[in-house]
């Protein structure tokens, strides 16, 4: 008697792991899923988002000494990223238009730091971080409408 208990339990387990492979999750499974897939984005774009306050800081201190080169390589470091994919966060045209806004401020930005033009330096570095403002707010303002 003692074998077929074994033999009973053993066929119940291996229906019972066929059945969970070939059943779909639950509900609640997918959302807990899709949160982690949704998670994991928010951490990267979170991680990307940390890079570019890195470039906005050299910038910063490059102002702040004088120091064109660590100017240029802020604003191209930021310039740049606005190209790669994490960037891009929404499709809609005003989100095109801040990106491309920010982007041509960056550059700018940068080639003023090449040439050691701290003045029209400053004055991108305003262009580029009310460009940076300006797109969070749409950005905050997108995701809430459609929540």
């Amino acid at each position: 008697m003692k074998p077929q208990w074994t033999l009973t339990a053993a066929v119940g387990l291996i229906i019972a792991a066929v059945a969970l492979a070939v059943f779909p999750q639950s509900h609640d499974q997918r959302a807990h899923a899709e949160q982690g897939k949704a998670a994991k984005v928010d951490n990267t774009l979170s991680t990307f988002m940390r890079k570019k306050l890195g470039a906005a800081s050299d910038v910063l201190e490059g102002l702040t000494t004088e120091d064109g080169a660590l100017i240029a390589k802020g604003g191209n470091a930021m310039a740049e990223m606005s190209r790669v994919e994490v960037w891009q966060v929404l499709t809609d045209s005003d989100y095109r238009n801040f990106s491309r806004d920010f982007r041509e401020a960056a550059k700018k930005l940068a080639e003023a730091g090449e040439k050691e033009n701290f003045d029209a330096a400053a004055l991108h570095w305003i262009k580029v971080t009310t460009a940076c403002i300006d797109c969070h707010k749409h950005v905050r303002q997108q995701r809430a409408a459609k929540k």
